[in-house]
């Protein structure tokens, strides 16, 4: 009764290949059905494929990538006192103090 049961099941298989795991190999032992011949580049026009998530990206996991050390903000290093009032002012830079009393013009 199993055996019956199984060559039945494996007759099913083989009559459908749109359920199969190997469709290639199925039509091959079907005498009636052939494959029609395609060229590669038909095959690149058919269809577009997009990049899709397999799952939704919780806000943990998001946040955890998004906040990584390497993408903050760098601390600013480069700082000097200003030749003239002292005040805080980036390398190569003007300061912004002297700048607006015009120091830097008639000095």
């Amino acid at each position: 009764m199993a055996l019956v049961r199984l060559v039945s099941s494996v007759r099913r298989m083989l009559q459908t290949p749109q359920w199969s795991f190997l469709p290639q190999v199925q039509l091959e032992l079907l005498p009636g059905v052939h494959l029609p011949e395609v060229d590669a580049d038909e095959v690149d026009d058919d269809a577009l494929w997009h990049a899709c998530p397999k799952s939704k990206v919780t806000r943990s996991r998001k946040r955890i990538r998004n906040n990584d050390p390497s993408k903050r903000l760098k601390n600013i290093v480069h700082l000097q006192d200003c030749e003239h009032c002292g005040n805080k002012k980036l390398r190569h830079r003007l300061c912004m103090g002297c700048f607006k009393k015009g120091e830097y013009f008639t000095a």
